[in-house]
């Protein structure tokens, strides 16, 4: 007897529990068209994500380039000039007598 009693009251409290559940989810109906436009405007971000960052990173890339390009130019003039001066003289000579040959032949 005791077995049926209590198999009765678990019964009628499931019946409890649902009515309450049953009125509790009638009462808040949430709407989520907010949250799907704002997750459809997250996935495009994510899938523009990579575009934009291969912008920057070519971006990068060419100012070290450039960056390499200036310090390599620096140091030859830097070079250069710490030639002795009898090296230096020579080197323009060759440099002028070139230029002006290469004026003539091309005019």
């Amino acid at each position: 007897m005791h077995g049926e009693g209590s198999q009765l009251g678990e019964g009628d409290l499931e019946l409890k529990i649902r009515t309450y559940l049953e009125s509790r989810a009638g009462l808040e109906v949430r709407d989520f068209a907010d949250f799907h436009v704002r997750i459809k405007d997250l996935q495009e971000e994510v899938l523009a994500g990579p575009r934009g960052n291969a912008a920057l990173i070519l971006t990068i890339d060419n100012v070290k380039l450039a960056a390499d390009d200036f310090t390599f130019k620096r140091g030859s003039t830097s070079r250069f000039w710490a030639l002795r001066p009898r090296i230096r003289t020579r080197i323009r000579f060759i440099y002028c007598h070139c230029s002006c040959s290469t004026q003539y032949y091309t005019s």
